[in-house]
């Protein structure tokens, strides 16, 4: 009995085609810092990207459940972007007293993660992203932004199919 398998590889190397290929992300880099991202699949931990690689976006192969015994086979996947933003915007209030101090690093390293995010599910809407771990982490590496996501994705066991994502 054959039980199909995807490569996780397989399911990188399609975000990777659709982060250098969508116009909306294109566009969204270009506005924001004249430049696309760097696009890394995998990443060596040891000598990883550098503050001069911003922005970019890194892809982490995970692990996956596959099996004979399976309902749906489960598929996960990381995803890693940072961006470079030293600008800070100040709202002063209604009362002029008070001073709102907002980082747009933040606010932009939000803005594309949720780009990123819609671009994966619409990857293929058959097999469906059944959990989202999102984080928007401030670092000591500041004025870089860390966002990242813990993606499963979860495709029906099938006999005999060869799986595409």
């Amino acid at each position: 009995m054959l039980v199909p398998t995807l490569a996780l590889m397989q399911i990188a190397r399609k975000w990777r085609d659709i982060f250098a290929e969508d116009s909306d992300i294109q566009e969204w880099y270009f506005d924001k810092y004249d430049v696309l991202p760097k696009i890394f699949v995998g990443l060596d931990v040891r000598n990883g990207p550098k503050e001069d690689d911003c922005p970019y976006i890194a892809i982490i192969p995970g692990n996956k459940v596959e099996g004979l015994f399976q309902d749906n086979y489960h598929y996960n996947m990381s995803l890693g972007w940072v961006i470079k933003q030293e600008h800070t915007t100040i709202i002063t209030g209604t009362d002029e007293t008070s001073e709102i101090e907002e980082f747009d690093g933040i606010a932009e390293c939000d803005e594309i993660g949720q780009i990123l995010l819609s671009k994966i599910i619409m990857a293929n809407s058959d097999y469906p992203l059944t959990e989202i771990n999102y984080d928007i982490s401030l670092t000591e590496h500041q004025p870089q932004y860390v966002g990242s996501m813990d993606i499963t994705i979860e495709v029906p066991r099938t006999i005999g199919v060869e799986i595409e994502y």
